[in-house]
């Protein structure tokens, strides 16, 4: 489903938001760590039964998220991918608790859209790779940020576009992330 200018711009102003509400100050972002903030727990496939695995496995290939009837959530993710791609798959989850997906039917497509965004965002936000890299090759944007190989050139490609965009000045939710890293 195609977002729009004003979707993006509150999707941005959401990571903004999450990274100040949990102390998220340097790259890296730790997927991991954040969830623990947000008392979300991460399970693991590999940790599941036989039977539990691959009922995960054919719901989702890469993660999946649920709430509980206590209102808990629970990240659900294929531990067998490299860590970049767990980064993602985590931070996608997230997205979907912070802004309150409810996962209906009738909304999953547009809520995926949402949280493939804001996990694309979170891992990589161009006006941070502004600050710390030397260089814009996929390899920079795959070792600074801890991204897969398909992460770090679909990074690359966004800060390209980014760098393209009529500038006007940082954004008020740009400067706080910046902020929030000690690099304005």
């Amino acid at each position: 489903m195609k977002l729009y200018g004003s979707d993006y711009e509150f999707l941005k102003r959401n990571v903004v938001a999450l990274f100040k509400e949990y102390n998220v100050t340097s790259f890296p972002i730790k997927p991991f760590e954040i969830a623990e903030k947000m008392n979300i727990k991460c399970i693991p496939y590999s940790s599941l039964s036989k039977k539990a695995r691959t009922q995960a496995l054919e719901y989702s290939n890469e993660g999946y998220s649920v709430e509980t009837n206590d209102y808990k959530w629970i990240i659900y993710y294929n531990d067998s991918f490299a860590r970049g791609t767990i980064n993602n798959i985590i931070i996608h989850e997230i997205s979907h608790f912070w802004l309150g997906h409810t996962g209906d039917e009738d909304k999953k497509e547009r809520e995926e859209s949402e949280a493939s965004f804001f996990a694309k965002y979170a891992l990589t936000p161009p006006v941070i790779a502004d600050r710390i890299l030397s260089q814009f090759s996929d390899a920079e944007f795959k070792l600074w940020f801890d991204l897969s190989w398909q992460g770090a050139t679909g990074a690359r490609e966004y800060y390209e576009t980014w760098l393209r965009r009529p500038y006007q000045g940082l954004t008020e939710y740009e400067i706080d992330l910046l902020n929030l890293n000690g690099l304005k």
